[in-house]
């Protein structure tokens, strides 16, 4: 090399170099490079070849080139024939930004994109950080679905030294998916593909009728999801390809097409657990798995695994696991496509609960709250346990909240001390709701009222629903207690009621026989006060509530009666009187009738006796209808100081023969009194009752009363009979007035009897009389049945045998007319 051309080279790396460090708004000169240049170049007169021009040639391109990427270079002026003399280089200042065109994003979101790319005000204009940001925001409008796009920045000079910048935007039409082809799909269906590609933005009335946006990230995610779907399901080796054709030239329609190869589908092979030698937990494991076996395998689901998991974890945490920490291993089976699990547990130590400490309340020392949480906490140290006492505090209506804090013990780093935290209620007109959802699709609804913490009036009042919709009955309770409260616990019921220091709970068992239920209740009873609380709980599993009665006069002391089937005294007077009510509902499938039974104080007693008696009871009862069900009742009864368990039997009697209101009541006694169902009164029985007062529990002494049904809607009137057995059974028989003008039935279907066991009986219901969907009532002899197309139901009432024929196409209510 030449030592011209080496002098050249040096002298152009030296200009870089010095061009780098220009300072802004100054004019730099290029005479003394220029002029030592000229002079270095013609020491040698003559020797300016055309090399050395080109190197020169070169040197000013490569130091434009530079400042052009620096700066905007205001002047640049040179001679083709002859050296650079002066060279004038202005820098450019933004002095103002102007966006226009935006229409999708807030002129706030661009100002912070150009923020990050250092495009603001009193900045050099720099062209490379123009193009990144013209790249970066073509790219987010891309993915949102302006695929055409276009996006300019433009700079306008002010003055020598400023510039402002308009960015221009043209965004164009939004793409839209026109078609969405799906092929090698064969598990899942195309409208479940298309539901999850297609995803629209939340609904808007504008939007209802469009196509679906395609911007290529969302849809590249949605891909993903339904991958993800599939890997769920048991397809591991699931692949999806996309691909979309622009259909109109701007990009507003596309044609999108996706194709499945779902693979296999894998199965379960085997699941193990390793790492656990506690044969109490590796048996409660070994009976999940086996449960998960029979209800979720042999395929496989990502769920399943998932819910196995929890399930396994739950289990140690109930045993005081507290670190518990599972490790799952998955072994795919390419060959017998099948998948194998493999858990391990790292458990760490148990945790037990030491001592439980109430704190906060002026009855935290109650033991009655102790007893709570003694019921639902076990020795082992258990977060869920926590949460469901600190729930059941709050439902005592006790405190306005509670929590609980557990205190480690510092020498004995495995057990816990347990403080629940508890703040009281003092809020004035305190209201009460509560829901409860039971399996059939039952939900309480428990809504009240109370002046304050300390007042003595309590109401609560409840409602019925199946699913949400049809009211099934109304519950209704007062007591003059302080605090009352109502709530469910699985299959028991239980009623609190505090008043200083004293608890009173009612603890439901219940004993299944046939398609009989019966249930038994512990009274807490002192004096004259008495609690009663049962419940039913049908053949199908649902639990409802029963049987409320709460009735007080003051008390002091508690006095638990364990054993109240034995030594039963009556006091004299003795009266009774019944209010008989019931609600059906009939849905298409799972027809259902509800009872509701009192007994409340009332007149004397009709036979000749000169002796007197009350009680007051109450008794609640759901069934479902079925072939030939007798039902059963199962009741309490207070008897001024004393307890007695009564049960109540309705059974029907084939009665209906018809009777004109001519005939005389003689003709009519003799013809019930020929029945082999009714027989006198023993007079054994009646004997003991007058001399001791009391009635024993087995005995077979029937009595019959006759009644008279009184219609409020209908003149008419009808004799009827009741059989009162004296064993604690009561037999009912009702005859049906003449209906000879069909009547619109509708969904609803009730009927409210008040009556006196032994005197009359009437009817109380809003017309019409009886209510079901799309039918009606026709009156016809009792005894004969028209049986249509659909199935027969017929129900054992107190009213008699009540037949109801369900059509396939109509509903019919029918008491067959003479």
């Amino acid at each position: 090399m030449s030592f011209k051309k080496f002098s050249l080279i040096c002298l152009l790396f030296f200009s870089l170099s010095e061009a780098s460090h220009f300072q802004y708004n100054t004019n730099y000169n290029f005479l003394n490079y220029s002029k030592n240049f000229h002079l270095f170049v013609s020491e040698e007169p003559g020797t300016c070849d055309e090399s050395s021009q080109s190197l020169e040639n070169q040197f000013f391109q490569t130091i434009k080139n530079v400042l052009l990427k620096k700066i905007q270079l205001s002047l640049f002026s040179s001679k083709s024939n002859s050296l650079l003399k002066t060279l004038n280089v202005n820098f450019k200042q933004i002095r103002n930004i102007k966006i226009i065109g935006n229409n999708i994003f807030s002129n706030k979101i661009f100002f912070d994109l150009m923020k990050k790319f250092n495009i603001i005000e009193n900045k050099i204009f720099s062209q490379k950080q123009i193009k990144k940001f013209i790249e970066h925001i073509k790219q987010v409008y891309y993915q949102q679905g302006f695929l055409n796009c276009c996006v300019e920045i433009i700079g306008i000079p002010i003055s020598h030294t400023d510039v402002q910048i308009n960015v221009v935007v043209r965004e164009g039409d939004i793409s839209r998916i026109s078609k969405l082809g799906v092929s090698g799909n064969k598990y899942f269906s195309s409208k479940k593909i298309k539901e999850i590609l297609l995803k629209k933005k939340p609904f808007r009335l504008f939007n209802f009728f469009s196509k679906s946006i395609y911007a290529p990230d969302q849809f590249k995610k949605r891909i993903e999801e339904l991958s993800e779907l599939y890997f769920k399901h048991g397809f591991l080796d699931c692949r999806i390809s996309s691909f979309f054709f622009p259909k109109t030239k701007n990009f507003s329609l596309i044609d999108t097409k996706i194709e499945i190869h779902e693979g296999s589908r894998y199965k379960f092979g085997y699941i193990k657990i390793l790492g656990e030698k506690n044969l109490v937990l590796l048996k409660k494991l070994q009976n999940i798995l086996n449960q998960f076996k029979k209800n979720f395998f042999p395929i496989y689901k990502f769920k399943n695994i998932k819910l196995l998991n929890k399930y396994l974890n739950n289990v140690f945490l109930k045993y005081g696991y507290v670190d518990v920490v599972s490790k799952i291993k998955m072994l795919k089976n390419f060959k017998k496509k099948k998948i194998n699990f493999i858990f391990r547990f790292l458990k760490g130590k148990q945790t037990f609960i030491n001592q439980i400490f109430l704190q906060g309340s002026k009855i935290s020392q109650d033991v009655f709250l102790y007893d709570l949480l003694k019921k639902n906490l076990n020795k082992y140290y258990n977060s869920s346990s926590l949460r469901k006492c600190c729930d059941l505090l709050l439902d005592t209506g006790l405190f306005e909240n509670v929590f609980a804090k557990s205190i480690s013990l510092g020498n004995f780093p495995q057990q816990k001390n347990i403080c629940f935290i508890l703040k009281p209620e003092y809020r004035q007109n305190v209201n009460i709701s509560a829901n409860y959802n039971f399996k059939d699709g039952l939900t309480l609804n428990l809504f009240g009222w109370k002046k304050n913490l300390y007042d003595t009036g309590y109401q609560l009042t409840g409602r019925i629903f199946k699913n949400r919709v049809s009211t099934r009955g109304d519950i209704s309770l007062s007591s003059p207690y302080k605090f009352l409260n109502f709530y469910m616990l699985k299959s028991y019921t239980f009623l609190h009621i505090v008043k200083k220091k004293y608890l009173f709970s009612s603890n439901i068992v219940q004993k299944r026989i046939g398609s009989e239920v019966s249930v038994q209740s512990k009274l807490l009873n002192h004096k004259k006060h008495t609690i009663a609380l049962g419940y039913v709980q049908t053949k199908n599993s649902s639990l409802k509530l029963k049987i409320p009665l709460v009735q007080s006069l003051g008390f002091s002391g508690i006095n638990l009666l364990k054993d109240y089937f034995e030594k039963y005294q009556y006091t004299k007077n003795f009266y009774i009187r019944s209010e008989f009510k019931y609600t059906t509902l009939f849905p298409i499938r799972y027809p259902e009738t509800g009872y509701l039974f009192k007994i409340s104080n009332c007149t004397n007693l009709p036979y000749s006796t000169n002796q007197t008696y009350n009680f007051t009871t109450s008794i609640e009862k759901y069934i479902p209808l079925t072939l030939q069900n007798n039902i059963i009742f199962h009741g309490f009864a207070q008897l001024s100081t004393n307890i007695h368990f009564l049960k109540f039997s309705c059974q029907s009697v084939p009665l209906f023969e018809t009777i004109s209101e001519k005939n005389n009541k003689s003709e009519i006694l003799e013809k019930i009194s020929e029945k082999k169902n009714f027989f006198q009164l023993d007079e054994n029985i009646h004997n003991n009752i007058m001399k001791n007062n009391s009635i024993p529990i087995v005995s077979s002494g029937i009595q019959k009363f006759k009644k008279q049904i009184v219609l409020k809607n209908q003149s008419e009137k009808v004799e009827s009979f009741a059989n009162v057995n004296l064993n604690t059974h009561i037999r009912t028989e009702f005859l049906f007035p003449h209906l000879t003008t069909p009547i619109p039935l509708f969904r609803n279907f009730q009927i409210s009897v008040f009556a006196d066991i032994f005197g009359n009986l009437y009817f109380q219901s809003e017309h019409p009389i009886l209510k079901i969907n799309h039918g009606f009532l026709y009156k016809t002899q009792p005894h004969n049945l028209h049986v249509s197309s659909g199935f027969l139901i017929r129900w054992f009432s107190p009213f008699g045998p009540i037949k109801f024929i369900f059509s396939k196409s109509l509903f019919k209510f029918m008491i067959n007319k003479s």
